[in-house]
């Protein structure tokens, strides 16, 4: 900026000089030559530009002199103006200066566009996600020429406002648009276009802060939809209550991202392939039936989603709001429902053009305020074990999950744990021990890095364990023994910082997460694609409507094998459905038909009321505490060959 000052100053001085050396000319040709008026400016024009026409010329060697004189001083002048024009336009400062009058004029004509507000890590860790998707989806225009040429990508429709300087430059490097200012204040958020604006997600590192962004943002416009990331829960209950649509806290979700990681982890890489991996050849979609559509009262099965486009629907929203999953083919379509339908990149435009009339414009997809899920309500411990009853139960103790952290995120996952499930907890906090046996949980005490307290774990004989410990040598020593000691065990872990994921990967970690990937990733989906996001918190694991979704597993000797979907009846029996199927070579295959025959080593992903839950397990593995012998995808296969 200072250099920028400078070279206005420059431009001045070298205005005052031209301002002062033409007038000297022009009367001084009128002096010594007799020139007219006219003439005398032609001639001290010509003669400061160097062009020299020769139609008009000094004679008398007064004349000459004085232009000899009026060239010394005026080149330099010239010269002097030209160094400094040429710097101003070619600062920095001038070129950031057209890049946001482009953004804002650009933004200007935006409709329907996303805003996010914020800086740091969660906004950077955001646009990093949608750049990778954009260089995916310029390396694939070749496949999907008529998709990607037809429809704007996400980046296009995202305005960044940050207080962060930097960070905005930054930002305009990659060509993203910004709007450099206060995200509380309405001008700012005026500027970024919140009022024609179709959603805004707020990623401040201060609640307070984020709390007076949706206050501002909901009073300028009633209808955006307002996704809010906090850290305080009781902030975040603020933040629905002044407007926000919908409030994610950081440790939450990562933490409900790895408990489904380490204790349904085919579950987890399904709906990760489906919602959230960019190098993936299919995405998940809302599909409205409006008034007009002319899928409304015909039958899903009637409608050929999969022979068509290749497609399939794992769950719909009714008019009303509720969520069924699995829907079955004889289900008839109603007017204002939503499907979430699992399809392919190269058919979105084809499958969105048939679902609504020729020429219709794609409607707006409503959406309501979500009051934030209390977590999962209190109850009595069946029982309470001491730290010695706990160590000769865990001898006893077979394929049981283990976690080991105190941090924040290690209290928010054990917080949605059943403690008379078999999970093992490794504590090295006396308080936070002493918490958890009072929950009724079995808890080892000690540092989880060391082997004498993983081997007082049983890690063993354990199927999984998360370890969410939060210093960076402790996490990679822990990763390191629990692979020595089991290698059928799968281990789930979290990363800081990107180059430990590398680093935890050769210790022997099978699925590596950074919380702020992860929190990121939540928040642009339930942004932009509310209804998808709505439905996975429905499924994937809910204390308050009893759902969730399980993975069964058939292993050599399941009484399943050989029998086809239909067969099994879950729909009449246990009321549940299949979404999903992962085959032994590890493709998964979404929405699977009902005649589809299931195979050894298949994996069904079914989404059941949690009061069947274990009754399937019993059905499909043969007992209900009955395994399998890994978690850990190709280990098996990869020990026979």
């Amino acid at each position: 900026m200072d250099s920028f000052k400078e070279t206005q100053r420059q431009i001045r001085l070298a205005i005052t000089a031209f301002a002062i050396i033409i007038p000297i000319g022009v009367i001084g040709f009128i002096i010594f030559e007799k020139f007219s008026l006219l003439d005398s400016v032609w001639l001290t024009v010509i003669t400061l530009a160097t062009i020299g026409y020769g139609d008009v010329v000094a004679k008398t060697p007064e004349g000459r002199v004085f232009t000899i004189f009026l060239i010394l001083f005026g080149l330099g002048a010239v010269a002097y103006g030209l160094q400094a024009t040429a710097a101003f336009f070619l600062s920095p400062a001038v070129r950031d200066l057209r890049q946001r009058r482009r953004a804002q004029w650009d933004i200007d004509h935006l409709d329907h566009h996303y805003i996010i507000c914020g800086a740091g890590k969660l906004v950077d860790e955001a646009i990093s996600t949608l750049l990778e998707s954009e260089n995916l989806r310029r390396k694939a225009q070749r496949s999907y020429m008529d998709f990607f040429h037809s429809h704007e990508t996400l980046l296009d429709l995202i305005v960044v406002v940050t207080p962060d300087i930097k960070f905005a430059a930054h930002l305009r490097e990659n060509g993203v648009r910004v709007i450099e200012g206060d995200p509380t204040n309405d001008d700012v958020l005026i500027h970024a276009g919140v009022s024609h604006a179709s959603s805004m997600m707020v990623m401040l590192d201060n609640d307070t802060e984020s709390l007076l962004t949706v206050l501002t943002a909901r009073s300028i416009n009633a209808h955006i939809d307002i996704t809010a990331a906090a850290i305080d829960d009781n902030l975040a209950k603020k933040m629905v209550r002044v407007g926000a649509n919908g409030v994610i806290a950081h440790y939450d979700a990562a933490a409900r991202f790895l408990n489904n990681a380490t204790l349904r982890p085919v579950v987890n890489e399904f709906f990760y392939n489906i919602l959230f991996t960019h190098n993936s050849e299919i995405t998940t979609i809302p599909l409205e039936l409006a008034e007009d559509s002319p899928w409304i009262r015909q039958s899903l099965g009637s409608l050929r989603l999969y022979q068509r486009f290749e497609a399939g629907v794992i769950g719909l929203r009714r008019e009303d709001g509720l969520f069924e999953y699995a829907p079955t083919a004889e289900h008839i379509l109603r007017e204002n429902e939503l499907l979430v339908t699992v399809v392919p990149a190269r058919n979105i435009t084809l499958i969105r053009a048939a679902v609504r009339p020729e020429g219709a414009p794609r409607p707006r997809i409503p959406n309501w305020q979500r009051i934030p899920l209390s977590p999962k309500p209190a109850q009595l411990p069946h029982r309470t074990y001491t730290l010695e009853e706990s160590e000769k139960a865990i001898e006893e103790m077979k394929q049981h999950f283990v976690i080991c952290g105190t941090g924040r995120i290690a209290r928010s996952a054990i917080n949605q744990l059943d403690p008379a499930r078999p999970f093992v907890i490794i504590s090295d906090n006396e308080a936070y021990t002493a918490e958890l046996i009072a929950q009724g949980f079995r808890v080892i005490q000690g540092v989880p890095s060391q082997e004498s307290v993983l081997l007082k774990a049983g890690i063993d004989r354990a199927l999984a364990i998360m370890v969410t410990v939060e210093d960076d040598a402790m996490r990679v020593l822990t990763v390191l023994n629990c692979r020595s000691l089991n290698k059928r065990l799968l281990i789930t872990t979290t990363a800081e910082t990107e180059t430990m994921i590398p680093k935890l990967r050769r210790a022997g970690a099978d699925r590596v997460v950074t919380p702020v990937q992860i929190a990121a990733h939540f928040i642009l989906l339930a942004a932009t694609r509310p209804v998808v996001s709505d439905f996975l918190q429905y499924v994937v694991f809910n204390y308050h409507a009893g759902v969730e979704t399980t993975e069964l597993y058939m292993q050599d000797d399941s009484p399943w094998i050989g029998s086809t979907i239909a067969d099994l009846k879950l729909r009449e029996q246990f009321d549940a459905g299949v979404i999903g199927l992962r085959k032994e070579n590890g493709r998964y295959f979404y929405a699977p038909p009902p005649d589809r025959v299931l195979k050894t080593h298949d994996v069904l992903i079914v989404v059941t009321p949690m009061r069947h839950s274990d009754q399937l397990r019993v059905l499909a593995h043969g007992s209900i505490t009955r395994r399998p012998a890994t978690l850990r995808r190709g280990y098996l296969e990869n020990i026979h060959d």
